[in-house]
């Protein structure tokens, strides 16, 4: 019964985990960055992200089997949008996180991503 409710509202439930996990992270970061240094923190959550990553490949792999390759040319291109990723877009929003409030750095990132969209999309005629 559990299991097939599960199945039924999983897409709803997983968006509401998002919305959770989206809307505590900036109180949760700013908390851990009065406890660490900028540089220090981006370190320790890069960290964690890859052995969370390489956990659910390897459990993935296991579980289902499934085997897929990256090729040499799409592997470079991964190393370096991820680089650029947290080099740029991680680091610089810790930094201005670092400096502002919570709100604020939640404030200025809904903005921006607002600018992006409307900027971004088409006039249609």
């Amino acid at each position: 019964m559990l299991r097939s409710l599960f199945h039924a509202y999983r897409i709803d439930l997983t968006a509401l985990v998002v919305v959770i996990i989206w809307g505590i992270s900036a109180p949760v970061r700013k908390a851990a960055l009065a406890q660490f240094d900028v540089l220090s923190f981006t370190a320790l959550r890069f960290l964690g992200m890859l052995v969370l990553a390489w956990s659910v490949l390897c459990w993935h792999r296991y579980s289902k089997g499934a085997h897929r390759h990256i090729t040499l040319a799409d592997l470079l291109s991964l190393a370096l949008s991820g680089v650029c990723g947290y080099t740029v877009y991680v680091f610089v929003g810790l930094v201005g996180l670092h400096y502002t409030t919570a709100f604020s750095n939640s404030s200025a990132s809904n903005h921006c991503v607002r600018w992006k969209t409307t900027w971004s999309c088409k006039p249609t005629s």
